[in-house]
């Protein structure tokens, strides 16, 4: 009978020591989350466009060159009424396709716009021209009416793309362009 009480208690140690292993490896699972998590750039709700009273947009005036126009706006219009004032005048000025959409919007601590556009900016793009243009109007729009901007990352119904027609490489964010625009 003490054999048989002593081999419990072996499997009780060996229990204890399991657990007490599978707990350990669980927390140090945590902690390396909670440390990656933390290395990640934080996400800000909304682009800084409330001081803005007036909107700079971008559009082709020729194959490979890009103008600006101003537009005057209230103070204190909404952030998303902002954007789609931009969306707009840039779809009048044949910038970007008719049919794009603007899902998403948003700015990381580092000054990366991220947008999130259907997938019409793929569709309706033809020439290699055209994808210069509208991926450039879109960028300098956006980074010329949110402070503290730096670059833009097009995301394509909600994933990068490696480019849109093979010209332009989007996989990373796109600064602005200053080479693009009329003399």
């Amino acid at each position: 009978m003490p054999q048989v009480y002593l081999e419990e208690e072996e499997k009780g140690k060996r229990k204890k020591i399991i657990i007490f292993a599978v707990i350990f490896i669980i927390v140090l699972f945590l902690i390396g989350a909670y440390y990656r998590f933390l290395k990640r750039p934080r996400i800000i709700a909304t682009p800084e466009t409330a001081k803005v009273s007036e909107l700079n947009i971008f559009y082709p005036v020729s194959k490979f060159r890009l103008t600006k126009k101003t537009i005057e706006i209230k103070n204190n219009m909404s952030d998303r009424m902002k954007i789609d004032i931009m969306m707009k005048a840039m779809k009048d000025e044949k910038a970007i396709p008719e049919r794009l959409e603007l899902y998403d919007y948003t700015m990381d601590s580092n000054g990366i716009i991220y947008t999130n556009l259907s997938d019409h900016l793929i569709k309706e793009i033809k020439e290699p021209s055209q994808e210069i243009t509208a991926l450039y109007s879109i960028i300098n729009t956006l980074i010329s009416n949110t402070g503290n901007a730096k670059a833009v990352q097009i995301l394509i119904e909600g994933r990068p793309v490696y480019t849109l027609k093979g010209l332009i490489y989007t996989y990373r964010p796109l600064t602005y362009n200053n080479d693009l625009m009329e003399e």
